[in-house]
């Protein structure tokens, strides 16, 4: 039995040492935003309002990057609207001419990068660079046209921003929403899946676990059809 304890023991030592982690890649914080809502919902809004948002942007890897933004109109489910002069449906096309109307302005610190129509606003129209530590703060302000009619009352719409971040050697690294700026790099959790994803090295620990039953269950066995023997 003793024998049977010290191969377990070396099996899981060797596994330790000839196993490669497990890759993190693609579950860590690579570009960190202090605001974690991408999709600008615009709804219950009169004419005269306007809609700020701020992004804090920070590179939080250890080499140089760059970011890129787009923007598109988002489709929110149809929906009844009730209203003095009469019912509306929120309809897709009620949507976009809502859309059409608004006004965007696009900031980065005291930068303007995109005044006008929202549009027409597909994205920056180049790329952003961010050196390791880097910040900077990205401004969306949203205006609803105080001479807008009465149309627009009580519809809705929604604008999506979609962020991709690139290094010098153009692999793409992941975007991560969080509300802390100061938040490092993490590793996912070795139980958030039952198997590894595809170009990702499986978790070390589930083969010390297997490993280790692996070997006791032998162990037990072995010790069992001897003892047996015996008597």
């Amino acid at each position: 039995m003793n024998k049977m304890i010290y191969t377990t023991f070396a099996f899981i030592l060797i596994t330790f040492l000839f196993v490669p982690a497990a890759h993190a890649t693609n579950s860590s914080v690579e570009i960190t935003f202090s605001a974690n809502q991408h999709l600008l919902k615009f709804e219950n809004i009169k004419p005269g309002d306007t809609l700020t948002k701020h992004y804090d942007i920070k590179n939080i890897r250890d080499d140089d990057l760059t970011y890129h933004l787009s923007a598109e109109r988002h489709n929110i489910t149809e929906y009844t609207i009730e209203r003095q002069d009469g019912n509306i449906v929120n309809t897709l096309e009620n949507q976009k001419a809502f859309y059409n109307q608004l006004e965007l302005l696009v900031m980065v610190d005291s930068e303007e990068l995109y005044s006008g129509k929202i549009s027409g606003f597909h994205g920056l129209t180049a790329e952003r660079p961010l050196s390791i530590d880097q910040q900077e703060q990205l401004t969306i302000k949203v205006s609803f046209p105080p001479e807008s009619g009465n149309e627009f009352q009580g519809l809705s719409t929604a604008l999506q921003l979609n962020f991709v971040a690139e290094t010098s050697n153009s692999t793409t690294v992941t975007t991560v929403d969080t509300e802390s700026l100061d938040q490092k790099p993490i590793l996912s959790s070795v139980f958030g899946s039952s198997l590894p994803q595809t170009g990702e090295a499986p978790p070390t620990l589930y083969y010390l676990i297997g490993g280790f039953l692996l070997m006791t269950g032998l162990g037990f066995y072995t010790t069992t059809v001897m003892r047996k023997r015996r008597e």
